[in-house]
């Protein structure tokens, strides 16, 4: 499993932003909303990385 929290931890600065939140809910918000494509292929990476370490 991959806690939503810290994924989004993760993820957030890519746009400018924060985020965090509980293993199963996370938010995040950003300033630089030109930056969101660049998420998804980082998400795959981050999740991919989470997964390996667990």
């Amino acid at each position: 499993r991959v806690h939503a929290g810290n994924l989004i931890k993760e993820l957030a600065p890519i746009v400018g932003g924060r985020g965090g939140g509980r293993p199963d809910f996370a938010q995040a918000g950003g300033r630089q909303i030109d930056r969101i494509d660049s998420i998804v292929p980082e998400s795959r990476t981050a999740v991919g990385r989470m997964l390996v370490g667990s």
